[in-house]
This record gives C-alpha cells, sequence and structure tokens, in this order.
C-alpha cells in the first residue's frame, strides 16, 4: 500500500471517528462545545481526505487539541462506572 493509500485511509476513518462522536454529544448538557470541537475534526478530516487543507492547519489544529486535553484533563479521576445506571 501506497503512502498516498495509507493517507486516505487514515483521513476516512478519522472522519467516520469524529463523526459518530458529534453525534454522541448529543445528551451532553455542554453539547454545542463538543460538537464544534469534534466537528472541527470532522471538517479537517474531511479537508485531508479532499487534500484541500494545508499541512500548517493540520499541525494548528493538533496543537490547538493537545492543549484543549490539557485544559478539560480533570484534577480527579472518578472512574468508568456509573452508579446505578444513573448519569445525572
Amino acid at each position: 500500500m501506497d503512502k498516498r493509500m495509507v493517507y486516505r485511509v487514515l483521513s476516512v476513518l478519522f472522519a467516520l471517528l469524529f463523526f459518530f462522536m458529534v453525534l454522541l454529544q448529543f445528551n451532553d448538557p455542554d453539547a454545542l462545545k463538543w460538537v464544534f470541537f469534534y466537528g472541527l475534526g470532522l471538517i479537517a478530516a474531511l479537508l485531508c481526505l479532499l487534500e484541500r487543507i494545508r499541512i500548517s492547519w493540520v499541525f494548528s489544529l493538533s496543537c490547538f487539541y493537545m492543549l484543549l486535553s490539557i485544559y478539560f484533563w480533570p484534577d480527579k479521576f472518578e472512574g468508568f462506572s456509573v452508579e446505578k445506571g444513573n448519569i445525572d
């Protein structure tokens, strides 16, 4: 598999990932914020697939997401379980 094909396959995989993440955010109290963040990733992945984005924009978005992950990192890890199935 050549380099360009790997690039296209990764673009499709990331586009699908970000698309499903956008869909999953609508039950969140602050859904618009997360839809915006994941939507940016979706748009970037689609633009990469179409070869319509500069590598500098991809690098900038990567830095943006790294900073967001640091900003939204929780102070205390509370685990992955949900008490008695209640998400409230």
